[in-house]
């Protein structure tokens, strides 16, 4: 089953260049991907209350050809393609709304999990749940990863910080937005620029309180990130790069 979600980009949404910032435009589908699981009967509420379970995500790559721009409409259009070993892969297609009529600016994927909230660890029983009858929509998105040198040895940008109140979200973990900020808070000489690249893989959660590194490396068009755990755990990495995949 396909959704699609309108959104309007609002001054809080922007940077001085006018166009939404990267963890807002993230939001935005996270927002969407929350749209499509309560239209199917899959809300993070229902997952609550039937499992103590909630939803996670685990990687996220998008691209987009224009970056929506302050008081522009854009829609986000999103399906499920499919469950596999406890994970549900999501897709996306982004669009500019002009006069009423879409143009497509980009297209995204996503890989979802979901956990026992006081276990802290995926729980199988709500993949065998009935609502998923009517949830998948098998339409491929195909968006290659781009390959990159290991770029950290050749004296990276560092930046310590701590999980704060306002990272937590209601799984009482860091919000996935908010590793996005933080790494652009450490570099952020490529989020002004059309095209755009981004693929986040989330590996392990951050609690409040907890401290950790940005690790910042950053080659011609192309910027990598590393958030590493004061215990020495990568909890997550990040590609933002103006090269474009098929």
């Amino acid at each position: 089953m396909k959704t699609k979600m309108n959104f309007i980009v609002q001054a809080s949404d922007v940077d001085n260049s006018l166009q939404i910032r990267l963890p807002n435009f993230e939001n935005c589908i996270i927002q969407a991907s929350d749209d499509g699981v309560n239209k199917v009967g899959l809300s993070t509420k229902y997952l609550r209350t039937k499992y103590n379970a909630s939803w996670v995500l685990l990687r996220l790559t998008f691209k987009l050809d224009v970056l929506p721009k302050y008081r522009e409409e854009f829609t986000i259009e999103t399906w499920a393609e499919n469950n596999e070993l406890m994970m549900t892969k999501r897709n996306y297609r982004f669009y500019i709304v002009k006069n009423g009529v879409e143009q497509t600016i980009g297209e995204g994927s996503s890989v979802w999990t979901i956990i026992d909230i006081d276990k802290r660890q995926r729980s199988k029983e709500p993949f065998c749940d009935d609502a998923w009858e009517k949830a998948i929509t098998a339409e491929p998105v195909s968006l290659q990863t781009i390959k990159v040198k290991e770029l950290f040895n050749d004296n990276p940008i560092v930046k310590n910080c701590m999980v704060e109140y306002s990272d937590i979200d209601l799984n009482n973990h860091f919000n996935s937005c908010k590793y996005l900020q933080y790494m652009l808070n450490t570099c952020d000489t490529l989020t002004t620029l059309s095209p755009i690249y981004v693929d986040i893989k989330y590996s392990h959660e951050l609690m409040r309180g907890e401290k950790f590194s940005v690790f910042a490396a950053n080659k011609e068009d192309t910027i990598c990130y590393k958030i590493m755990s004061d215990s020495g755990v990568q909890s997550c990495s990040a590609v933002i790069s103006r090269k474009m995949t098929k």
